[in-house]
């Protein structure tokens, strides 16, 4: 970090260390990465989130490798097409992130960590992080209600295929009860997708990237 609150990290680090570094460096604006479990070079291609802030918000640039050509060049923030959890990247795959560069603000350390206390407890208290899963499923649709309360509403919580099941605790969640496969998981998403769409016309898009 210098000292105008330009931030340059390496793709393969984890997001909470680099939340907690810029805190303690007296920096602003990464406080919501801290309760994500993923690289910064994902966070970037998903552009990641948490309690309605996204990553985009404070990334001025990143570097890439651009396998195509073998050879790297920078690509600043307007030219990656930044969505809710989405960017150019995710459909570029010849380019890899190397590094990003974040525009942090100077903030008070005590506040920050506090807020990211907040975070962390109101994560254990929300979400069944008993059980194995993947973090969110589905995105929240552009204008409506949060798919958890659809899901919910449409009569999905604890339903289950195999052994994947929809969480009790929070029905945005695919948990593993024990046995679940990667089919059990994607014909659960099917069955939710389809209940939701039928009591609410609403057609719930995977947050979770699925790798065939």
């Amino acid at each position: 970090i210098d000292h105008e609150g330009l931030i340059c990290v390496g793709a393969g680090a984890r997001m909470p260390r680099l939340a907690i570094h810029a805190i303690n460096q007296g920096y602003e604006g990464l406080e919501h990465l801290a309760v994500i479990p993923g690289t910064v070079g994902g966070g970037v291609v998903q552009n990641a989130g948490s309690g309605g802030r996204e990553l985009a918000t404070h990334l001025e640039s990143i570097l890439v490798f651009d396998s195509s050509t073998s050879g790297t060049h920078r690509i600043d923030k307007s030219g990656l097409e930044m969505g809710h959890r989405t960017s150019i990247l995710k459909n570029q795959r010849d380019l890899i992130v190397l590094e990003a560069r974040f525009r942090l603000s100077p903030g008070d350390r005590e506040d920050m960590l506090e807020s990211v206390k907040k975070r962390i407890s109101s994560r254990k208290e929300k979400m069944p992080l008993n059980f194995p899963n993947a973090g969110s499923i589905f995105k929240h649709p552009p204008s409506g209600e949060p798919p958890g309360w659809l899901i919910e509403q449409a009569g999905c919580k604890g339903l289950s295929v195999g052994g994947a099941m929809i969480s009790e605790r929070h029905a945005n969640f695919i948990v593993n009860t024990g046995s679940a496969s990667c089919d059990d998981v994607l014909k659960l998403m099917e069955v939710v997708r389809e209940r939701v769409f039928a009591v609410f016309h609403v057609a719930l898009e995977p947050e979770v990237e699925i790798v065939k």
